[in-house]
């Protein structure tokens, strides 16, 4: 699942985006939070697709809203 991060416009804050589904999974972050989000998040869909289980509630856990 490919992810997007996009600069809000006069602001010092980014947007996460999945680019398959258009929802928006961080709406304002800074970039550093938004490239380890991706990271992550990219990290699940990894660890899912290879057939290890992953529960819903990790991939949208407090931290990283």
């Amino acid at each position: 699942m490919p992810y997007n991060i996009r600069k809000l416009p006069n602001s010092n804050r980014y947007r996460v985006k999945n680019i398959s589904n258009g929802k928006i999974v961080a709406k304002s972050t800074t970039k550093a939070k938004a490239e380890a989000q991706v990271r992550y998040l990219n990290y699940l869909y990894g660890k899912e697709k290879s057939g290890g289980a992953v529960p819903y509630d990790e991939i949208f856990s407090e931290r990283f809203l």
